[in-house]
């Protein structure tokens, strides 16, 4: 293959729509400095970013609220050309003194009784009236199938269903036209998740996130948004867009940390995870998909409902102390601009043959903007580095394409194949010599893309 440039990158502002998110999560807990990343988030094209509201900061005194720290992160996100969408959440130490942490973390407003539950409506209507017109979606809570985010009783799909539908119903008291949303940790079916749905009105959801953290990303995934997807339907909830929510990997692993416990982690994999997470999170359909989080969070301890971490695993897209680039803020910018625009997973069949390569390798078609895609790689484990491998060769179902090139997105590089590798058929179009790695390379249209 020949090199004939790099991808151009377009800024939020340039970019009119994108599926790709980041987390601006724990500020009501003040974890990083969201001002020194509000330019770095308009230069990547991101154009979606979730929020957590946090109940504890915006009123510290009975009665009065005090929107002002939430504001700078929404106007300072809406200047950068990115939508904020709000997790809606947690509890307040003025109306529950046994909360184990200043924020509340998970503490729960309908487990504390008629005065408190009364406490969290003024404070959803009031957050409401002050956000009508710049905030369109609304997520209730934050993973409320974990002990972690469900305080003081015990994670119950049909409670969490009756949290839903009270505070979007008042949200949309004041915002007719506003999008609630439904979230859980993981994707399983699982006797939660059927009560939860079981007991949710159709009309009081629009959306639901799932949390997608494994080490693996493919672990189970296609299949499992698959059920998720089904549960939905079977309970009548065939409406509701499913989004990838919130899921990261670190760059640096605590010792003993749950999800690689012997690991300590490198930018590299932190990249290559990103990269096989949101060409899978297309693949499954997600309408979103959102990583977590865009600084490291090392200001203060993070807390949740029952613990605290003094150095959590650092997620970032920047260092939480310098708040400089990482690889994965790269990743995070190329992906913006390879997923512009209207993104649908297509089934157009493609294959891959890598001779000596003992690695399954999957592969992906979709259409971005009109135009097919397709993206490819090795399922290698993303803690050992694999190294490029060549002489694949990869058969593209039809229409095929009329000017194929490939992008390495780890990169940026873009390579037209030799017309000698070229094989076109009525049914494929087969291309020899072809490079395979352990995160996706896409094949796309020369015009597609600008490459400079």
């Amino acid at each position: 293959m020949r090199k004939i440039g790099s991808l151009l990158l377009h800024t939020s502002a340039e970019i009119p729509y994108s599926r790709v998110s980041v987390g601006y999560e724990c500020l009501d807990r003040e974890l990083f400095k969201p001002e020194r990343c509000y330019e770095l988030t308009g230069k990547s094209g991101v154009k979606l970013a979730r929020v957590q509201t946090g109940w504890a900061k915006c009123e510290k005194e009975k009665g009065v609220y005090d929107f002002a720290w939430l504001d700078e992160i929404v106007d300072s996100l809406l200047a950068q050309h990115v939508q904020p969408w709000f997790c809606v959440c947690f509890g307040n130490p003025l109306y529950m003194p046994d909360a184990l942490t200043p924020a509340a973390v998970g503490c729960v407003p309908l487990l504390y009784g008629e005065d408190v539950l009364n406490a969290w409506k003024a404070y959803v209507r009031a957050m409401a009236a002050h956000y009508k017109g710049r905030i369109t979606h609304f997520e209730i809570w934050n993973e409320p199938n974990g002990r972690a985010f469900w305080y003081p009783g015990e994670p119950n799909g049909a409670e969490y269903a009756s949290l839903v539908s009270l505070t979007g119903g008042i949200i949309r008291e004041v915002i007719p036209e506003a999008r609630i949303g439904g979230v859980v940790a993981g994707y399983a079916v699982n006797e939660y998740l059927e009560d939860f749905c079981g007991a949710i009105p159709a009309d009081d959801i629009d959306f639901f996130c799932y949390h997608a953290y494994t080490l693996k990303p493919e672990e189970n995934y296609l299949d499992a948004v698959r059920n998720l997807r089904n549960c939905f339907e079977r309970h009548g909830l065939g409406h509701v867009e499913l989004w990838q929510g919130e899921a990261g990997c670190p760059s640096w692993f605590p010792p003993n940390h749950w999800l690689h416990p012997r690991f300590p982690g490198t930018e590299r994999l932190q990249a290559v995870w990103i990269l096989r997470r949101f060409v899978l999170d297309l693949a499954a359909g997600a309408a979103v998909s959102s990583y977590f989080i865009i600084a490291d969070m090392m200001e203060k301890p993070y807390a949740k409902a029952r613990d605290v971490l003094a150095n959590p695993a650092r997620h970032g897209l920047l260092n939480g102390l310098t708040y400089t680039p990482k690889k994965a803020y790269e990743i995070i910018s190329r992906l913006a601009t390879l997923l512009a625009g209207d993104c649908f997973p297509l089934p157009r069949p493609s294959s891959v043959s890598c001779p000596g390569a003992e690695e399954k390798n999957v592969s992906f078609s979709f259409t971005v903007q009109g135009s097919p895609v397709w993206a490819y790689y090795l399922v290698t484990d993303v803690e050992v580095e694999t190294p490029m491998r060549e002489g694949c060769t990869v058969r593209l179902g039809a229409p095929g394409l009329k000017s194929p090139v490939l992008i390495d997105p780890f990169t940026g590089d873009c390579f037209r194949p030799e017309e000698g590798d070229i094989t076109r058929r009525q049914d494929c179009l087969i291309l020899r010599n072809m490079p395979i790695g352990e995160y996706p390379l896409f094949l796309c249209e020369e015009e597609l893309y600008g490459i400079g």
